[in-house]
């Protein structure tokens, strides 16, 4: 009876910590890196405006960012850092083209989003949270890199 209580305790932390794992939540900078497709702004999912109309950005090693913002593209420099509850994040020199997009669109309200994000956290390596001053959350997921052929 003693070998089948210990053999159901192993298996209950097994599956506590193979479920905590995959649910963890991270603040270091590295984690950021790669290319992430937009999932909602402020609690509220965006649709492009077009065909060849997106909401991304990406992290890149050489402390630069990039992406799409509906049919407009922008980029910008970053720096990121560690801490406990939630990293720190400040987006610098953010430009981007402003070419008329959908009445649907909201590329200025995705931007200066964008633009006023301090901190970040991403939860289980695939969804990447940023948040401002004022409180909007924009949430991404990680996408994978084209296969160039």
């Amino acid at each position: 009876m003693k070998s089948v209580n210990y053999f159901l305790v192993i298996i209950a932390i097994y599956v506590f910590t193979s479920c905590a794992g995959s649910g963890s939540v991270s603040t270091n900078p590295a984690d950021i890196q790669g290319d992430w497709q937009l999932t909602s702004l402020d609690g509220t999912k965006l649709q492009p405006s077009g065909e060849d109309a997106a909401y991304t950005i990406s992290f890149n090693t050489d402390s630069t960012i990039a992406g799409r913002a509906d049919c407009n593209y922008y980029a910008g420099t970053y720096t990121a850092s560690s801490a406990e509850e939630q990293g720190r994040l400040n987006l610098e020199s953010v430009s981007a083209t402003k070419i008329k997009c959908g009445e649907q669109s909201r590329y200025d309200e995705f931007i200066q989003s964008v633009q006023n994000a301090q901190s970040f956290q991403v939860a289980g390596g695939n969804q990447l949270v940023l948040s401002g001053s004022d409180a909007n959350k924009i949430v991404f997921s990680r996408t994978e890199a084209e296969e160039e052929g």
